[in-house]
């Protein structure tokens, strides 16, 4: 049975309206959070559409783990590499600010070879710490301020010096959020010492075992963007912690598509939170909950679905490339282009290529020639490298 809103029955059936405002805030299955919005104590609602959609969830990640445990270990690193740099994009995007692909992975280059001075560092830095689910302290308020210093303030300050931080751990001022055409929606938490109150009660959510993990996640997701403890770079953050948390107990590339997925849906994504803000809503968090979890399924879905077919694929060309009369190492280079060309979206260098076959110069140069003349391979110039992609249409 679909879960009905709040703020859609206030316009419809006044008495009713209360009645079922009453069924819930006393039902059993609620749970009532230490947290006002516009008035009203928060809540949500655990019921059998958000039951069925937790084990749904569940179930789809087993899928993708098994999935993802078919390609070969190479691929897999090429593939998550490729994702977080579209993530990356993508919450840059939401927030308008300019950034492209060939610099975010330009500055994982840097990353590499311990240079921390790209740009996006403190952002690509912590996002790669997900994949090796790395612990990240998100008990405190302090913390909370570090990571912001850490993952969005570099990029703030550079975009506008004046939403540098002016409060003790957060902003004195008042800040509001505005619609496309200019609109006022939504107006932060206000002053700092209410701000540090609110965060402090949404931390506590967030961390509470007693609640489901994706539940407490979509729940902090709200609130964060409720309380607004920023001038600027509160969405980064926001997405970015509950990246955090889906990839402590989901597979860390469904954490590295959020961006993409509240991107492809933008104006459902803000109309949850004008109607999860407004007063009429009483409170009630279970819709945007609710939503929150249909996002991450769809995730899982298409990436299930994406993976499979780029599985068929590397399966049906590694097939190609053994029944054509190559040496052993024109083989090998082959096979590490049909990977990065199904996996990743740039060509391969000689030196990586030397580096992932560990054969020398002389002889992966000497096999590259041999594909060239064959028409297998294609060139282009990146910078000072040459990097080479294998023709999949000649190669079918």
């Amino acid at each position: 049975m679909e879960y009905k809103k709040l703020l859609a029955m206030s316009f419809s059936d006044k008495e009713k309206y209360k009645q079922v405002y009453e069924s819930r805030i006393n039902n059993e299955c609620t749970t009532l959070l230490d947290f006002e919005i516009a008035g009203n104590q928060a809540f949500f609602v655990t019921n059998p559409e958000l039951l069925m959609l937790i084990t749904k969830i569940a179930s789809m990640d087993k899928a993708l783990e098994e999935k993802i445990s078919r390609l070969p270990t190479i691929a897999i690193r090429q593939y998550m590499q490729q994702t977080l740099v579209d993530e990356i994009k993508q919450t840059n995007d939401i927030e308008n600010v300019f950034s492209t692909k060939k610099q975010i992975k330009n500055t994982m280059q840097k990353i590499e070879k311990k240079d921390f001075n790209g740009r996006f560092n403190g952002l690509i830095c912590k996002y790669q710490m997900l994949a090796k689910k790395e612990e990240i302290p998100l008990q405190s308020c302090e913390d909370i301020r570090k990571l912001y210093d850490e993952i969005a303030l570099p990029e703030v300050l550079e975009e506008d010096p004046a939403d540098a931080l002016d409060g003790v751990l957060f902003r004195k001022e008042s800040v509001s959020v505005y619609s496309d055409t200019g609109k006022e929606i939504h107006t932060g938490v206000f002053p700092e010492q209410k701000i540090i109150s609110s965060l402090s009660s949404a931390l506590k959510i967030l961390n509470d075992d007693t609640i489901n993990h994706l539940v407490s996640a979509a729940v902090f997701h709200y609130l964060f963007a409720y309380i607004h403890p920023f001038y600027n770079g509160n969405g980064r953050t926001d997405r970015f912690i509950s990246s955090y948390y889906i990839a402590k107990y989901l597979n860390p590339l469904v954490a590295y598509r959020l961006s993409y997925i509240i991107k492809k849906h933008k104006s459902q994504y803000y109309k949850m939170f004008i109607e999860t803000n407004d007063k009429r809503n009483m409170g009630d968090l279970t819709p945007f909950i609710l939503q929150f979890s249909e996002f991450v399924l769809e995730v899982e879905k298409e990436l299930c679905e994406e993976i499979e077919n780029r599985f068929c694929k590397m399966e049906y060309y590694l097939e190609k490339i053994e029944s054509i009369s190559f040496s052993g190492i024109e083989r090998n280079i082959a096979y590490y282009l049909v990977l990065n060309a199904l996996f990743d979206n740039e060509g391969l260098s000689i030196s990586h290529l030397k580096k992932i076959t560990r054969n020398s110069y002389n002889t992966i140069k000497k096999a590259i020639e041999k594909l060239k003349k064959m028409k297998m391979i294609r060139s282009e110039t990146s910078g000072k490298a040459i990097l080479y992609e294998i023709d999949l249409d000649k190669l079918k």
